[in-house]
């Protein structure tokens, strides 16, 4: 008995210090998450403060991406989709429902540039593309918004930005997070072609006079972006268009 508590005290006094530094280790952690958290809440707070003040736009859905570089908000009782960069300063671009044309949706490994897997919506297809490897990390998961804007045709929002063990809690959550909104903006898309369907039925002149409208407004847009209109001239011709 003498000698199995000797023993015992001695692994007690042997593995002190490992506990001590794994107790410090811990409490870094604990700290720097605080922090961290801390910075995200006021980042977000910024965000949504942003939001609001955009005229003419009342969002009542949004995201921030996992990064904080880009993200989303929607207008539902307009239809209107609002695009958020944020690199230092805040820029936006509002646009319809309607130039909404796809979204994908890329989980990366930890070997860069290599996708794993891709979904692609927007005309509802299940597809499975990349080369699949035995990775155990996820190192990034994002979704693509494809849009009918030639100048910035996507838009990227980050789900998760670092190293993940694939399967683990926080990695699934992530994933069934950029899921549910990939599966939001499906759901936009197939509204909106149904829509167009329907009113194409029952009024076929309207699209055809506005596809004709459509490609002249654009090709003024590209007459000012060579320099050869200036603004207001875009606009008043534009404005005789639409009228």
């Amino acid at each position: 008995m003498t000698v199995f508590l000797f023993i015992l005290k001695l692994l007690l006094i042997l593995s002190s210090p490992f506990i001590l530094i794994a107790i410090v280790k811990y409490c870094i952690r604990k700290i720097f998450g605080m922090i961290r958290d801390a910075l995200a809440r006021k980042r977000f707070k910024k965000f949504c403060h942003y939001l609001s003040n955009i005229e003419n736009f009342s969002p009542t859905r949004y995201l921030l991406s996992a990064n904080q570089k880009t993200g989303v908000a929607f207008d539902e009782n307009s239809n209107l989709l609002c695009l958020v960069t944020i690199f230092g300063e805040y820029s936006h671009y509002v646009l319809p429902y309607r130039d909404i044309i796809a979204t994908e949706l890329f989980e990366y490994d930890d070997i860069v540039g290599k996708s794993s897997g891709m979904v692609v919506g927007g005309l509802g297809l299940g597809v499975y593309s990349g080369k699949s490897t035995a990775s155990p990390h996820t190192c990034r998961i994002d979704l693509e918004i494809t849009i009918n804007n030639l100048d910035y045709p996507l838009h990227t929002l980050n789900f998760l930005n670092t190293a993940t063990t694939r399967g683990c809690g926080f990695c699934n959550e992530q994933m069934n997070q950029a899921r549910y909104w990939h599966g939001v903006f499906r759901v936009i898309i197939a509204n909106e072609s149904e829509a167009k369907k329907l009113a194409y039925h029952y009024n076929p002149q309207f699209f055809v006079k506005n596809d004709s409208l459509s490609d002249e407004i654009q090709k003024l847009g590209d007459l000012r972006r060579q320099g050869l209109l200036r603004e207001e001239e875009f606009e008043q011709r534009k404005e005789k268009l639409l009228n």
